[in-house]
């Protein structure tokens, strides 16, 4: 009776420990899937101020990382952070 208590003990243990690194695992993970950043752009003029605070955004709020363009639509330009 002691080694099946000793085994469940041991089971449970473990089924922590491997919750517990998928956890990590999930919050040290890039964030794939974060929303880029989106900034109103219905010309080239505003596009590039979109673009110059995008880049200061991610410089200063993501350690030092710089903007990057991902995509556009009719009224805003999207832009995510990436490191140097």
């Amino acid at each position: 009776m002691k080694i099946i208590g000793l085994g469940v003990v041991a089971a449970l243990a473990l089924a922590g420990c491997s919750m517990e690194s998928k956890t990590v695992e999930q919050s040290t993970a890039p964030s794939a899937g974060a929303a880029p950043m989106s900034y109103p752009a219905h010309n080239m003029a505003e596009y590039d101020a979109a673009a110059t605070a995008a880049d200061d955004a991610c410089y200063k709020q993501h350690d030092l990382d710089r903007a990057k363009y991902v995509d556009r639509t009719l009224e805003t330009a999207n832009f995510e952070c990436v490191p140097r």
